[in-house]
This record gives C-alpha cells, structure tokens and sequence, in this order.
C-alpha cells in the first residue's frame, strides 16, 4: 500500500513539473513574437507629446484649478456699497411773510396763470405763510399770504403789460409812475380787456371800469368796452382822486405824493366813502405819526390795532385786507416791476376816435 501511494505522489509531481515546463516555453515564444514585430525603441518609452491648442472655455466649463486666485482671507466676499449722498441742507424758516420784499424773486419769473378781475382776488398760490397780524378773520388772512407769495410772478407780469401797453399807459397816466398804473391794470384784468368784475357795478374790461364813472363825466358808458377809453377812464379817475386828497388834507397829505396816489387807489377799492372816513379816523387817532410819517402810515398803524369797519357791503375784515394789504402791495409790485416817480395829477385828454 505506501508503494502504491509513493508511485502515485510521483507520477503527480512529474506531471506538473512537466505542464510548468511546457507553460514558460509557450510564453517565451509568444514573448519573442511580439517583440519581432515592434521595432525597437532605445531607453525607456515616453509619453507622446500634444501641443495646447487655443480654445475658448465654454461659459459652463469651469477655469483650470491653477488659474484660480486663491483667496487672501477665509471671510466671504462682500460687493462694496456705494456711498450714500450727502444730505441736502434744508431751507431755513424765516418765518412769517409780512411783506413782498421777503419773497425772493426767481431766475425766471412766470407770468400770471389766470385773470384777476377784482382788487381782492388772489391766485391759489399755496399759503407760505400767516401775516403777523389779524384782519379778523382767518380768510383774509389767508388771502393776504397769498397775495404776498404771488408778488414775484406779479412783477413779471407786469412788465409783459408795460411792453405791450406802454403807448397807452403814458398817454393817460398823469402822474401816476407806469409801472405802478400797470400794475394796477395786472391786479383787475391781468391784462385781458374781456374781463368782467363786480356784475352790479358794471365793472368792465382792463382797469374794470364802472357803468357809473363814464356817466359822472358826461360819456357813453359804452365807451369803456373800448380799451384806450378804458385807459382814459382809469387814469382820469385816479388822478382826480389823488388831487381830492391833497386837497382834504393839505398838511398830512402833499400834492403828487406817493401816499395821495396810495389813497386814490383805496379809494377806488373800498369806495370813496369808507376811505374818507377811515382816514379821518386814523389821523385823530394818530396825529402825530401822520404829521412825522404821513396819512397812509397813520392808516396802516389804526387798522392793524384794529380800527377797520365795515364799508357799504364790505366786512371789517375785507377792508382792513384792501388797506393793510392789498393796495399797499399793489404799489410795490408797480415799484419793483419799473422804478418812477410820483408826479402832481393832471387833466387827461380823451382820444380822439
């Protein structure tokens, strides 16, 4: 029996000394195969080289790992703001407008937007603010800011209507200055000759001339639909009114003077009664500022304490505005539109056609 299995080991280890032996000659040829049919290459082999082409990376391919810059700091990158502009100053508060000097006048001026036919009526120019003072009323309070805020677009109407009428306002002014005669011309009409006023009175065309006042000289009351009549009108009528005064208060009120033009021009809005009787009020009551500054100054001083009272159908309150305010106003608008002179009144010739 250990015969059989030490012939058995034996013919077991010859076989496989034998196929490890046929195996390496088969791979030794193959080898040598192969090897005939590659030429040969001296030293090593190396890789092939590829020449960089010029391309342009698609926008969703991502850049080479070198060619990103490496960050300076581990923080996220934040985009810079921009700066915020520099707050505008804000304009100061000066306070209560209580005359036309304290309204600046601008670059360039606008004219008037709409006709005022009546020396009362304002434009809707917001309020900026309340006169220091009380009329009695918180309407006409109102008003007057208003007016004083218009003064500057005022102004430069005016001087559109002293180009456009200069022939006429010399011609029947007497000794009004033109400016001041136009501006009243801007206060009723804003210059529209079709302009209608008070319907009772009959008040009409550029200075809203009554139906009454062509009658008390004797003329067609037709005529001041006419507008060098209406001018005729006008100026005859202030001129008398202004030589009325002089002559009521000689030694208050001199011939030609700027405060007789003034009360020409109150009598006209409050009527001739209601201004006689507020001026002879305000002279008793201050008597000496009229003497030193004049009657208009002593008016101005009576009403503001409170002296103003109903004229005709005019409220207290309407008449210290038309006094304190509005013909005052009316003046200096004239003054800054053309600088003149006050002159002595005169006698108007009419036109001739």
């Amino acid at each position: 029996m250990k015969d059989d299995a030490l012939t058995t080991g034996a013919m077991f280890l010859g076989a496989g000394a034998a196929g490890y032996a046929l195996g390496r000659l088969v791979i030794a040829r193959w080898l040598d195969d192969g090897a005939a049919a590659r030429p040969a290459v001296a030293g090593p082999a190396q890789p092939p080289t590829i020449e960089p082409r010029a391309t342009v990376p698609s926008p969703t391919s991502a850049p080479p790992a070198q060619a990103r810059p490496t960050p300076t700091s581990s923080r996220p990158h934040h985009r810079p703001r921009k700066p915020r502009p520099a707050s505008q100053p804000s304009a100061p508060d000066v306070g209560p407008v209580t005359s036309p000097s304290q309204v600046e006048q601008p670059a360039s001026p606008t004219p008037a937007d709409r006709p005022v036919t009546s020396p009362d009526q304002v434009d809707a120019t917001p309020t900026r603010a309340p006169i220091t003072w009380s009329t009695g009323s918180a309407y006409y309070d109102k008003r007057a800011s208003r007016l004083i805020a218009s003064v500057p677009r005022r102004v430069a109407r005016t001087r559109e209507l002293i180009t456009q009428w200069s022939t006429y306002l010399d011609r029947y002014r007497g000794g009004l200055p033109r400016g001041v005669f136009a501006a009243m011309m801007q206060m009723e009409s804003d210059g529209h000759p079709s302009s209608q006023g008070d319907a009772s009175l009959g008040e009409v065309g550029l200075f809203q001339i009554t139906e009454s006042f062509p009658r008390s000289l004797g003329l067609d009351p037709q005529l001041r639909h006419r507008n060098e009549w209406n001018f005729y009108f006008a100026g005859t009528e202030y001129n008398q009114a202004a030589w009325r005064w002089h002559r009521r208060h000689p030694d208050e009120i001199a011939r030609g003077s700027r405060e007789a033009w003034l009360l020409a021009r109150l009598s006209f809005a409050i009527g001739d009664g209601g201004a006689r009787s507020h001026v002879q009020r305000a002279l008793a009551a201050e008597p000496q500022l009229a003497l030193r500054e004049g009657a208009y100054a002593a008016l101005l001083t009576f009403i503001r304490k409170g002296g103003a009272r109903r004229a005709g159908s005019q409220s207290a309150a309407k008449v210290a505005y038309r006094i304190a305010v509005a013909v005052p106003t009316n003046f200096e608008i004239g003054e800054m539109a053309e600088a003149g002179d006050y002159g002595a009144p005169a006698r108007l010739s009419p036109p001739t056609t």
